[in-house]
């Protein structure tokens, strides 16, 4: 982890794809043994295996989420409009 003091600090975790959670997880841990109020995580594909959800719940993750480039649960950010926003854009 970088030095950077996250004591009493919300967090937010973003990585690129969620399949089984333990990259995540084992960075929740960290964060929060170092003091961090609360960790999130963002991420655009949500692939999750089977415990991925519980691993990352288990590590102290309150809140997930996804882009809706893959249907899942914690599907909360549209990528339709930036897509047709970026391709019309490219004409």
């Amino acid at each position: 982890m970088p030095d950077v003091d996250v004591r009493d600090r919300q967090v937010v975790l973003v990585d690129d794809m969620i399949s089984t959670g333990r990259t995540l997880a084992e960075a929740a841990r960290t964060l929060t043994k170092a003091g961090a109020a609360r960790v999130d995580v963002a991420a655009t594909h949500a692939l999750f295996s089977e415990d991925a959800g519980r691993a990352l719940q288990a590590a102290g993750v309150r809140r997930i989420w996804t882009t809706d480039s893959v249907r899942h649960a914690t599907n909360a950010i549209r990528l339709a409009g930036p897509l047709a926003h970026a391709l019309r854009a490219r004409r």
